[in-house]
């Protein structure tokens, strides 16, 4: 199949990752919408300052099984990162 199945580990949290499956041409905030994490950040590593853009398309920069972390912007370090 073209799916790829992804976690993704919330930030500063003890849940479990969710799991997702996505398609190609997936963007960032349909992952963090599927998740019900509205004004999250994605990233590919824990601490990263490098975040997918909402409308980026998030499959061809991952392999199936990856984890991704979901960040809000408030534990980036108090800086504004939505303008």
């Amino acid at each position: 199949t073209m799916t790829k199945r992804i976690a993704v580990k919330i930030a500063g949290t003890e849940q479990e990752p969710l799991d997702v499956t996505i398609k190609p041409g997936t963007m960032a905030s349909e992952i963090l919408d599927q998740l019900n994490l509205p004004g999250y950040l994605l990233s590919k590593s824990a601490g990263s300052r490098q975040f997918f853009g909402e409308d980026e398309v998030v499959y061809p920069q991952v392999t199936d099984g990856d984890k991704l972390y979901a960040t809000t912007p408030a534990d980036v370090g108090g800086i504004d990162l939505t303008n």
